[in-house]
């Protein structure tokens, strides 16, 4: 199947079959049968670029490290990009090698766990979408990108299942005050007692905000502090 001078990884992925018939007294009759080998596609990504939450993987719509690569000597064959997610339905049964042949085993994805907010085109291979608070932790989080493409042969065609790695890199939010008291008067020696309302959305996860009083002196906060995740405080 390799060429004498072989280019692009390229191969000679179709020719022709020639049977001749002959009679052992001059009849000879042949027929020619065109054959495809068709080669499975594989994916050629090791690692990802980073995402950074908050905001787009793919701004830019550019960007190797932002695209699912794939080599195929079956040049000009359509091939067809997925990601597999952790509730997938096949990941009990696995994913077929070879659309015809079961006998070529299956892909186990019984470990694939792609984020959510992660999205592949199924045609060009980008990858879209956007890391939210509630995927990631503040210091950076690794993940797995389980990624599965197919080209177009018979009975869904030859696959290929890979997993990489893809960095999220947090973000810190600042916290936002609103619903400070209104103004009024005051005797001197009365108690005074409001409410102040605090967000923060880091603390949909492990954050800790602090609250003091700068001016006046004499008033406190409480609570004074507040834990994530999901505070009761």
């Amino acid at each position: 199947m390799s060429p004498v001078t072989r280019y692009h990884n390229a191969l000679n992925t179709d020719t022709t079959i020639t049977i001749v018939a002959n009679d052992g007294h001059g009849g000879i009759t042949t027929f020619n049968k065109q054959v495809v080998v068709n080669i499975p596609p594989v994916i050629l990504n090791e690692t990802l670029a980073d995402a950074y939450e908050d905001i787009d993987y793919n701004v830019n719509l550019t960007g190797d490290t932002t695209y699912i690569k794939v080599s195929d000597p079956n040049f000009g064959q359509k091939i067809t990009y997925e990601l597999i997610y952790g509730d997938d339905s096949r990941k009990n049964d696995g994913i077929a090698r070879d659309g015809c042949f079961q006998e070529a085993g299956k892909w186990d994805i019984k470990n694939a766990s792609t984020p959510k907010w992660l999205k592949v085109n199924p045609v060009s291979g980008m990858l879209f979408g956007t890391a939210r608070v509630g995927d990631t932790k503040l210091a950076d989080t690794t993940v797995d990108v389980t990624v599965l493409v197919y080209d177009d042969g018979p009975n869904g065609g030859l696959t290929h299942v890979k997993t990489v790695k893809l960095r999220i890199v947090g973000k810190n939010h600042d916290p936002h005050i609103f619903g400070t008291p209104t103004v009024r008067c005051l005797t001197s020696g009365e108690n005074f007692s409001d409410t102040v309302y605090v967000s923060d959305v880091d603390l949909l996860r492990t954050e800790t905000v602090k609250l003091r009083v700068i001016s006046p002196a004499g008033l406190t906060v409480n609570p004074s502090t507040i834990n994530g995740p999901v505070s009761l405080d």
